[in-house]
């Protein structure tokens, strides 16, 4: 159940697409704004780069004109739009961040439903193996034989130390 409900929260997370596009369309807008820029601050150098050499218009001064009344007003609404961009990023901070914590705890959740599984086998397996020596300690001692070498205290160890770790003692 807890896998189930952090695999529901992670997908939901992942679905919700609206912090990125909110940043995406904020983004957009800047970018269009300062192509603007980029295209008067363009025509405005070459404009000056001509008048320079010598080679003068009637209409320069008015084109200079409206292109600096133009770059002046692209100009707040560029601090406007990268503000946009900067107030947007935030929301997308947080969503990463939700993501990463999710996944780490449905990693973790499945990992732990992973070694309960792998403890209990682990357990049997050690019954198993408990009552097999005790049935070799039985025939061994009809066979009036020493018990043979075995290393059931360090399996009962990496079990206990298991459990210990998982806090079940």
């Amino acid at each position: 159940a807890r896998i189930a409900s952090i695999a529901r929260d992670l997908a939901a997370a992942e679905a919700d697409t609206g912090p990125a596009d909110a940043l995406a369309k904020a983004e957009w807008q800047a970018s269009q704004i300062a192509a603007r820029i980029s295209a008067l601050t363009g025509q405005r150098a070459t404009i000056v780069a001509r008048r320079t050499a010598g080679h003068c218009e009637a209409g320069d001064g008015p084109e200079l004109a409206l292109i600096a009344a133009d770059l002046e007003g692209l100009t707040g609404l560029q601090t406007e739009a990268d503000s946009a961009v900067t107030a947007a990023r935030q929301p997308v901070t947080v969503a990463s961040n939700r993501l990463g914590l999710l996944r780490a705890q449905l990693a973790r959740a499945e990992a732990e439903a992973v070694e309960a599984v792998l403890a209990a086998h682990a357990s049997l397996l050690a019954a198993q193996i408990m009552a097999a020596l005790n049935e070799l300690a039985q025939v061994s001692k009809t066979l009036k034989r020493p018990m043979p070498v075995w290393s059931a205290p360090a399996l009962y160890r990496v079990l206990q130390g298991l459990a210990i770790r998982r806090g079940e003692t």
